[in-house]
């Protein structure tokens, strides 16, 4: 087993960030693949479908892609059915399978 490597914050922070798709912020194109590709990365989002200042996987979507809509996300949970509802932690949705779609700037 390779030796513990220890890395600084700075660079710890700028690792998360990317990895989130959080930096540049909205630098996913509008569109149901950036969602897919979000779902992909992150494995799972909570879901609240409350809508008091924002339903919690909307407001991530929305950190993440430019344009998004929450239309976008409804059509792959209730037409396309390739995001379920289920509990992991807490009410969550889930991909049914990893799409595969990286937008070019990401592969």
């Amino acid at each position: 087993m390779p030796a513990a490597r220890s890395i600084d914050r700075g660079t710890a922070r700028r690792y998360l960030v990317l990895h989130h798709l959080l930096a540049p912020p909205r630098s996913l194109p509008p569109g149901e693949d950036s969602v897919r590709c979000v779902f992909d990365r992150l494995g799972s989002l909570q879901f609240d479908p409350i809508d008091v200042a924002g339903r919690n996987h909307d407001l991530v979507l929305l950190a993440r892609i430019g344009g998004y809509r929450r239309e976008m996300t409804e059509r792959l949970l209730y037409e396309e059915r390739s995001v379920y509802e289920t509990y992991n932690k807490g009410l969550s949705l889930v991909p049914i399978r990893g799409a595969g779609v990286v937008p070019p700037h990401l592969g």
